[in-house]
């Protein structure tokens, strides 16, 4: 029998790798989960964001509409005072890439970043071309107002990213109000978040690893000393007594190779005292019988009267 084990079958790696990969497997769910949901609570925040925008420009061309109609100023006047705030890229809250669009019925840009003037009617998603975005805009906000989500190049670069959109309908302009921004923009709190519960799930990873391994260490440290002496016993070797100062299950274990290798030296010592006094009496009887042997020749040889000449 072997006793000596490789390190990848030893207890003491059994028992680590088990506690990394439970340990392991929980902080990467609990990630997950909270990246999840912190991603979920920031899109419905921003969702919220973009239909209240809406909402208050809604609000504020009422407020324009009771004045012209007061006639403190004309409805072109108020209109005119809706579009040039809308255009103050100060007055907006929607984010990095976060703006309000404007456009009629017939898919006329009236206010965009790059648009303002032309005719969207028929533009398509960026990766489905079967889907018309200002179409759904004005379908959507005709019907009582909602999200559009569709899929838009970025002003910056040539990446697509997938837009959000909050559209609803003023219909004495023939308005469909949009505020609309990229998810990305949601999602940027959310990463940050992701990044900071990585870095703690590595850092409480490697310290709990760490503090496994020593746990693990003193944990089987007995059992590593046992299969020591188990080694040597198998060399004949049972001198050796272990420290049972543990107060586990492992001094039970400890005590009882300790007994076990003083019952196999005792019993070694009186084997080898019981060899001593066999071989002892072994050499005695062998005397005996060889002085009885001579002692019948002697006898044999007188009373036959045979006289011996020379060596036998």
């Amino acid at each position: 029998m072997n006793f000596s084990l490789h390190s990848r079958h030893s207890i003491k790696a059994k028992i680590l790798l088990f506690i990394i990969l439970i340990a392991g497997g929980i902080a990467v769910t609990v990630g997950l989960l909270s990246y999840r949901v912190a991603q979920s609570e920031l899109d419905a925040k921003g969702k919220t964001i973009l239909k209240n925008s809406v909402e208050m420009i809604i609000s504020y061309i009422n407020d324009e509409m009771e004045g012209s109609e007061n006639g403190i100023f004309s409805e072109a006047d108020a209109q005119a005072h809706i579009l040039n705030y809308l255009k103050n890229p100060t007055n907006l809250n929607l984010g990095e890439h976060g703006y309000f669009v404007v456009l009629n019925s017939q898919g006329d840009f009236i206010v965009h970043p790059t648009l303002e003037g032309d005719n969207g009617y028929y533009l398509t998603d960026a990766k489905d071309a079967s889907y018309y975005i200002v179409q759904n805009l004005i379908k959507t906000a005709q019907s009582g107002g909602g999200f559009v989500n569709y899929n838009w190049g970025y002003p910056d670069n040539k990446d697509v990213g997938e837009k959000i959109s909050y559209t609803s309908y003023y219909p004495a302009w023939d308005w469909i109000i949009v505020a609309t921004t990229y998810m990305d923009d949601f999602n940027r709190g959310a990463n940050a978040i992701y990044q900071v519960i990585a870095f703690t799930v590595i850092a409480a990873a490697l310290s709990g690893i760490i503090l496994t391994m020593l746990f693990v260490g003193w944990l089987t440290a007995p059992l590593r000393s046992i299969v020591a002496a188990l080694e040597r016993a198998k060399n004949g070797d049972f001198s050796k007594r272990l420290n049972a100062s543990r107060r586990d299950e492992m001094r039970i274990l400890i005590e009882g190779y300790n007994a076990m290798a003083e019952s196999v030296e005792q019993g070694m010592h009186n084997l080898r005292q019981m060899n001593e006094i066999v071989q002892s009496e072994k050499e005695r009887y062998r005397l005996i019988i060889a002085s009885s042997k001579e002692g019948f020749w002697d006898y044999w040889v007188k009373t036959n009267k045979v006289t011996v000449v020379g060596d036998l």
